[in-house]
């Protein structure tokens, strides 16, 4: 839910709590299924993939609960609103905000490091902290969520247009486009304090993310464990 305002609340309120959760179950889904296959093959990409999106799935289960309870104090108070509810609302949100800042950025960190190819934890940890630091120490921090988050997707993106360059494979090219979908979808929301149409919009364009990669991984595990590609 857009904390920047209680407009938050408005007619599409219910809608995006709705699409968190689903987005928390998409994604729980995705990191299983990585899991899978990481448990089938030893693949050292299959367990980091699943671990991130394992972390992305936690930032939408804490976003959608803690707006749940934001939401709920606003529909009970609103004939009502006085300080002290207005300060539990902006609590709620504002656990929210720090909640999904933290392990969406953690998940899209750890699918960065997947796409480097690197075997060094010092680099992980170091992308990890300057990420984050980044992220929580500035004012505006969905702005900086939005756009640290679409850096990251597009260096994502481009890793697996390398991949599929070399390839040529139908999965690696689904979910290539799956990332391109998350990375039009977080680009969006950089609009969204002018236009809350571009917060909708870019809701669907992870909702059609998400389920690309879920067919995707699903695909992939009829394969053969030699055959497995991420």
């Amino acid at each position: 839910m857009n904390p920047q305002s209680l407009m938050s609340f408005s007619w599409f309120s219910g809608y995006d709590i709705w699409l968190e959760i689903l987005f928390a179950v998409v994604t729980l889904a995705i990191a299983f299924y990585s899991l899978k296959i990481y448990r089938l093959c030893g693949q050292r990409e299959s367990k980091l993939f699943g671990i991130s999106f394992l972390l992305v799935s936690i930032s939408y289960s804490l976003w959608a609960i803690l707006n749940i309870f934001a939401l709920s104090t606003f529909l009970s108070a609103q004939n009502y609103l006085n300080f002290e509810n207005i300060l539990k609302i902006g609590y709620l949100m504002g656990l929210g905000i720090y909640a999904h800042i933290i392990f969406f950025l953690a998940g899209m960190v750890t699918l960065a490091y997947m796409t480097l190819r690197i075997k060094n934890a010092k680099v992980y940890w170091l992308l990890m902290a300057l990420t984050l630091i980044t992220a929580l120490l500035i004012e505006e921090k969905y702005l900086v969520l939005y756009f640290i988050s679409s850096i990251l997707l597009f260096f994502i993106s481009y890793g697996y247009f390398e991949d599929y360059q070399i390839h040529k494979n139908h999965k690696l090219l689904l979910s290539l486009f799956a990332f391109i979908f998350l990375f039009l979808g977080r680009f969006d929301f950089v609009f969204s304090s002018n236009k809350y149409i571009f917060y909708v919009v870019g809701h669907l364009f992870e909702l059609v993310a998400y389920l690309l990669l879920l067919i995707s991984l699903i695909g992939v595990m009829r394969c053969k464990p030699k055959k497995v590609i991420p």
